[in-house]
């Protein structure tokens, strides 16, 4: 009878641990790195409105040029001009106002002076802050051997989209210049919300113009000029091989948007494009690297990317979710898909494959390499939401600056590591994804 009761009591403690592992998974909250990271951003912002308090001390001091300079006389001939020499307290607060006017802008953050940012200079938000702000280093050759031609007829349309902040502008970079796009296909212009501004031919130079002090955008093309006080977009009527080519910006797949933020006070140019399409723009590795490899980190790429759509992002108020450089993830567009055939090819292989902890879309973050073991999520970044970014060891990713690396956390998978892996060991994709993230499977979602 006591070893019925034992078993008994053991069977009642497995199912009381199974429910509370059950009851914490539903209740799962991921602590969003980029929210962090644009809390620290609110922080660097109170900060300087605080310097912009310091100018505001002196700025009377501004008239004391004239007095100034005639002390500065006499310092350099005290006989000659004696009797400047009670102009010592001028001179002495005009230099005071010298050292201060070059925060005489950051009065544009006095949104930000309160108390509740001053909380946000932590070490845990100044780590993330870090780590979106870099650039992943990846030490590959990129040989453009160009062995398979791109493919531009391939339609992903169960792809959900993702939107990407290309570039952006505040009123002195563009004074009255216009954003200057063109598309290889006939396409829409379009205000945001669907309304038809005109139809434009192929090849056709579209121009955007934005007037700052009225928030009204202004397009104009063939037989188009006209105003509205919405976004304006254009869309390629052909969706499988439509490019628009943002002078000066670069060249990229479906749809273009050009959308001031009153957020940040700047006018912002908008890829909308399926996720399938935005990797095969992926900026993070060389076309020459190991298929397997190419084809692992596409799918973390991928994972990334469809996780910020799904859980949004500190950028909802820019209106994107992600940017195109490393405080997101490398995008290059259309440019870089033409250059790198196998990178197309290799996302082409695992289109819709995502990393997935149990019924969770799996973050995947990446880095350059480590010092011979990955970090865990909760040691860097302080949380214990992620638990399949867990540390592991790391032999073939070693690099000798890995600490030292700006914005190399060590957290996920390993480039380096997994570019060796695939290359000397011929582990295939899988494998090393599931090296990497801890007790996740692979689903395909489109």
């Amino acid at each position: 009878m006591m070893i019925k009761r034992k078993i008994l009591l053991i069977l009642i403690s497995i199912l009381i641990i199974g429910g509370t592992f059950t009851a914490r998974a539903a209740t799962y909250k991921p602590l969003e790195v980029s929210v962090l990271a644009h809390r620290y951003e609110r922080y660097l912002k109170y900060e300087k409105y605080q310097l912009y308090k310091e100018y505001k001390e002196v700025k009377k001091y501004k008239n004391y040029k004239k007095y100034s300079d005639l002390y500065r006389l006499y310092k350099k001939s005290p006989k000659k001009y004696a009797s400047y020499a009670k102009y010592k307290s001028y001179y002495d607060n005009y230099q005071k106002y010298q050292k201060k006017k070059k925060y005489a802008s950051y009065g544009k953050y006095a949104f930000f002076n309160n108390e509740k940012n001053k909380k946000y200079s932590t070490t845990m938000y100044k780590a993330a802050y870090d780590q979106l702000k870099s650039v992943s280093e990846i030490a590959v050759p990129d040989q453009n051997q160009n062995q398979i031609q791109p493919v531009l007829s391939t339609n992903y349309s169960g792809s959900p989209k993702i939107k990407v902040g290309l570039d952006s502008y505040k009123k002195s970079d563009l004074d009255d210049k216009a954003i200057t796009i063109k598309v290889n296909s006939s396409s829409r212009v379009q205000e945001e919300g669907g309304a038809e501004l005109a139809k434009i031919p192929d090849n056709t130079e579209i121009r955007i113009f934005f007037d700052f002090s009225e928030r009204v955008y202004r397009a104009v093309s063939i037989n188009l000029d006209k105003s509205s006080s919405k976004a304006i977009v254009i869309i390629p009527d052909n969706k499988d091989q439509g490019v628009c080519d943002v002078s000066g910006v670069g060249s990229y797949r479906d749809s273009i948007e050009v959308r001031f933020s009153s957020f940040t006070k700047r006018l912002w140019v908008i890829n909308e494009l399926p996720i399938e399409y935005y990797v095969w723009g992926m900026g993070e590795a060389s076309n020459s690297s190991p298929v397997e490899y190419l084809r692992a980190l596409n799918i973390a790429y991928r994972t990334y990317g469809y996780w910020k759509v799904k859980n949004g992002t500190s950028y909802e108020k820019e209106g994107f979710h992600v940017t195109d450089t490393g405080s997101s993830q490398v995008y290059g567009g259309f440019n870089r898909e033409n250059n790198q055939p196998n990178i197309v090819s290799a996302a082409k292989a695992t289109s819709g494959l995502i990393v997935k902890y149990g019924d969770r879309i799996a973050i995947t973050p990446y880095c350059s390499g480590t010092d011979g073991n990955t970090r865990s999520w909760e040691n860097v970044w302080g949380s214990n939401n992620y638990p399949w970014c867990q540390s592991v060891s790391d032999p073939l990713g070693i690099k000798s600056n890995a600490t030292t690396l700006s914005g190399n956390h060590m957290v996920g998978m390993s480039a380096t590591g997994a570019y060796n892996y695939a290359k000397q060991q011929g582990w295939g994709y899988e494998q090393i994804i599931k090296y990497y993230y801890q007790g996740v499977s692979l689903a395909r979602e489109w």
